[in-house]
């Protein structure tokens, strides 16, 4: 195999080496030494990428979240309708074809973890999960007005689907085999048809009737 031959190619590498090192063991005994030795490095040359165990991190935060994102824009492109692109939203972060491995899910779990230990990780986890929020906020305002509910509880609503997405990725990493394999996406697409179809019609205030969502 050829080595890479610029930094950015190597920073990757190291990222990836920081990915799988961390989904076997966490992110406490995830050593540099450790790290090197996945990525077929020597420890100076990650310090020599890398200030620090935390730099290294930070970069894995981000290139998780830039992968969700194009798995995410794939599916919103591929979706019809409002009700399908909300779905689409918790596909691309509960489907396993999204994450094959789980080594991702099982980082995201660490990482916020860390989030609660490190002000660095904090604040970016912080952001990109207030961005997040931000987006199913709006994915859910749509789907909510393309079914003529109202849109006056969609922040709380956001926030249990998001708080749902995450609790499936925890449950899944801390402890295995309680969450059914492949039942997650369809488990909270469900819920979220649930939440949409018990919403007060806009017109009249009243609780809506089902009209039958696509959930499967």
């Amino acid at each position: 195999m050829a080595r890479p031959r610029n930094t950015q190619e190597r920073r990757a590498q190291i990222v990836t080496a920081l990915l799988t090192v961390m989904a076997k063991q966490g992110y406490e005994r995830a050593s540099i030494v450790a790290v090197a030795a996945e990525a077929g490095l020597t420890p100076g040359l990650v310090h020599y990428h890398f200030k620090s165990k935390q730099e290294i991190l930070l970069s894995l935060v981000v290139c998780l979240h830039e992968a969700r994102r194009v798995e995410l824009d794939a599916r919103l492109a591929r979706a019809g309708d409002p009700v399908a692109r909300l779905l689409a939203f918790v596909d691309a972060h509960l489907d396993p074809a999204a994450d094959p491995d789980r080594a991702a899910a099982a980082c995201w779990v660490t990482i916020g973890a860390e989030a609660l230990r490190q002000d660095e990780v904090r604040r970016l986890f912080e952001e990109l999960t207030r961005g997040q929020a931000g987006e199913l906020r709006l994915l859910l305002t749509d789907a909510l007005r393309a079914r003529g509910r109202t849109t006056a509880d969609v922040e709380a609503l956001a926030a249990g689907v998001l708080a749902a997405i995450q609790g499936c990725h925890h449950l899944a990493a801390t402890t295995p085999g309680v969450v059914p394999a492949g039942s997650p996406a369809r488990t909270v697409r469900r819920m979220v048809m649930g939440l949409i179809d018990s919403q007060s019609s806009a017109a009249s205030g009243r609780p809506g009737r089902s009209t039958g969502g696509k959930a499967r």
